[in-house]
């Protein structure tokens, strides 16, 4: 009987685990034993950035300039990473870009590499997963299209399907 508790709870919190709100922004934890910000490896594009928990990160072109436009329904899919009021977002050793912050509408601090806002998308469903990486699409009459985060503030272009390695 106790094999069977176990299983089922070892069960449950898996399941629980995997249903995250989709909705919700990330937020990483300055002081915590993990960098805010991370270096991860794609087979295809190579450095990648990730948060804390090792997900991928992303920026849109449309927000090169620093200005946050992506709002409303545009963070249904794309969650903003965060850190609390007043807290210094960290890298990790081999994150070359300069990280920030800066306050969004809605009274949350969004981490910035190079001055670019950072998000994860909500359709990678695992750590290490870039299915984001040149999406396109709309919301509120703005059209974004969004590339992996690389350590030094570039973001990974796909060239005729094949994401490029930057030099």
């Amino acid at each position: 009987m106790t094999g069977r508790l176990a299983a089922a709870f070892v069960a449950t919190t898996m399941l629980l685990a995997g249903c995250g709100g989709a909705d919700e922004p990330v937020t990483a934890t300055a002081g915590a034993s993990d960098a805010t910000v991370s270096v991860g490896d794609d087979a295809t594009i190579g450095a990648i950035l990730v948060d804390s928990t090792g997900r991928t990160l992303y920026t849109a072109e449309q927000e090169a300039d620093g200005t946050i436009v992506c709002e409303a329904g545009c963070l249904e899919l794309w969650l903003p990473l965060t850190v609390s009021e007043g807290d210094t977002p960290t890298a990790a050793e081999g994150v070359d870009g300069e990280l920030a912050t800066v306050d969004r509408d809605d009274g949350t601090t969004q981490v910035t590499l190079e001055g670019v806002p950072l998000y994860t998308f909500s359709l990678d469903r695992s750590p290490g997963d870039v299915t984001g990486n040149d999406v396109t699409d709309d919301f509120d009459g703005v059209t974004f299209t969004w590339h992996v985060a690389t350590p030094s503030g570039e973001a990974a272009r796909r060239i005729r399907g094949t994401a490029a390695k930057r030099p």
